[in-house]
């Protein structure tokens, strides 16, 4: 399957020249990505089990990050003040993926005095120069309505909407310096073990950056962020550090539920970008990321502010989402107006569960039993009790 031509394509200087012959830029502002995006690339090129579909797609996508990444730093380069903006005090949604965390960080995008990171601003998050209208949004509409056509199954599991809110993690794969998202898509086994302990200050602070670039962008502050991401769990004190005002929303529902569904997520991703996976392999491999991250976090809460941090059950957001809402407001001193619930509340209802397909997974699907998730998952049970049996404490 694989011959020399992966090689070619996935060249860091070549996919760089590319990316410059595009956007007709060349200021990168640092060469800090150059070891992780070399290091993807040759994990990739190496251990991925792509054929010339998934190398292409790589290469794209690849290049689409770096252009984004030029385009960014062209306006910032231009217009410094853009890191005047505050963007300080977001909404976090956390915990594992399957949580409710999507529906509730849809319901709290449809407010209007709370901004969210659409699917159009993750895909392209620079401006175009000289385009008028501006072609972003379209773009991402061709996006969502190819991945509709040939992956359906990946949009019932995990709907991608051009203008909806979704996970702003993606953005700081620009850094290619991220836990959690190339080496998640991609199997890039000798990836992982670099970036897994590697420090996320930098690609923090690179989000952070390009939230102050879209805050910008939309004309300035006009309330707090909501962001999402299962990534941010295992990496809150680091998230607490770059956003300092921010409060954490940890999402909870049991593992033994949670774990197979993300792999079924994960599995879709990786075949849509020309990957063979072992579906066992795929299994140990997402329950034990998942388990360290909690242990991770564990930790972190013993030395972290808890008036920052709301624990919420799964049952809760499906059955009383509101209710949840009123909780994270209340958590800011703040008080949800009744209209604002009920734009929320059309949203949820506009938008059911099994809207786009219904998600099919099992835990032997993906060499998985109850009892493995949950001796990997033990010190969570230790602190939290059982989800399936008891709420998070």
């Amino acid at each position: 399957m694989h011959n020399q031509q992966p090689d070619v394509q996935l060249a860091a200087a070549a996919l760089m020249t590319a990316a410059s012959a595009e956007a007709g830029l060349s200021d990168f502002r640092d060469d800090e990505f150059h070891e992780p995006l070399q290091r993807f690339l040759q994990s990739a090129r190496e251990e991925a089990r792509m054929g010339d579909m998934g190398v292409a797609t790589l290469a794209q996508d690849t290049i689409r990050l770096l252009t984004n990444r030029l385009l960014l730093q062209a306006d910032l380069t231009a217009h410094p003040e853009i890191v005047d903006e505050d963007v300080s005090d977001p909404i976090v949604i956390v915990g594992n993926p399957r949580t409710g965390t999507t529906k509730l960080q849809r319901m709290l995008g449809a407010h209007p005095r709370i901004q969210s990171v659409k699917l159009w601003q993750i895909l392209f998050p620079g401006r175009l120069p000289g385009a008028d209208p501006d072609p972003r949004l379209a773009m991402a509409r061709a996006f969502q309505q190819q991945l509709t056509e040939a992956f359906p199954a990946f949009m019932a599991a995990h709907p991608m909407v051009a203008d909806e809110p979704e996970e702003e993690a993606l953005i700081a794969q620009m850094t290619f310096d991220r836990i959690g998202a190339h080496n998640w898509f991609y199997r890039t086994p000798t990836y992982h073990d670099w970036v897994k302990d590697r420090d996320q200050h930098a690609a923090y602070g690179y989000l952070r950056e390009v939230l102050q670039h879209l805050q910008w962008q939309g004309g300035g502050r006009r309330g707090p962020w909501v962001l999402k991401s299962p990534v941010h769990t295992g990496n809150i004190s680091t998230l607490l550090e770059t956003f300092p005002k921010a409060t954490v929303v940890h999402c909870h529902r049991d593992h033994v539920k949670t774990v197979p569904s993300f792999c079924g997520l994960v599995e879709l991703i990786r075949t849509s970008r020309g990957q063979e996976v072992d579906q066992a392999e795929l299994g140990a491999f997402l329950r034990d990321e998942l388990a360290m991250h909690w242990r991770q976090n564990l930790v972190a809460r013993l030395s972290l502010p808890a008036d920052q941090i709301l624990d919420v059950m799964f049952d809760e957001i499906v059955a009383d989402p509101i209710a949840v809402i009123g909780r994270i407001f209340a958590a800011r001193g703040q008080q949800l107006d009744e209209a604002d619930g009920k734009r929320m509340l059309t949203w949820d209802a506009e938008n059911p569960a099994d809207k786009h397909g219904v998600h099919r997974y099992s835990l032997e699907q993906y060499g998985l039993s109850a009892e493995s998730v949950h001796e990997a998952f033990v010190d969570y049970y230790a602190h939290f009790g059982r989800i399936d049996a008891a709420a998070a404490q």
